[in-house]
């Protein structure tokens, strides 16, 4: 299994960079000390509304993550009593290759 850095995370902007990082202390008992996740300032190509906006994306992600598994198993437990129909079966599918592409499966 894949091991994330612990959520939840939180986007930064300060003196106009912009970074994800953990909101609680990372490592060391009783530390203050967080952890960077991402540096979304990297490429002066993107604008800085971008770069804010890919920042909230990225620290969502613990989020999105957890709620896409809590759907995917809502709905295994629903299909025991139904047949999807294609536009379900289509959703599902999605569901299952963002999980897989998030755990790096494709």
């Amino acid at each position: 299994m894949v091991t994330f850095t612990k959520g939840p995370w939180q986007s930064m902007a300060k003196d106009g960079k912009y970074a994800v990082e953990t909101v609680e202390n990372y490592g060391e008992k009783d530390s203050d000390r967080t952890a960077l996740v991402a540096d979304c300032d990297i490429s002066d190509a993107i604008s800085a509304r971008e770069k804010e906006a890919n920042c909230r994306l990225i620290a969502a992600a613990p989020d999105l993550f957890a709620a896409l598994k809590a759907a995917e198993n809502w709905h295994g437990e629903l299909t025991i009593c139904d047949e999807p129909d294609d536009g379900l079966r289509g959703l599902l599918e999605q569901m299952r290759d963002a999980i897989q592409k998030a755990i790096g499966e494709i």
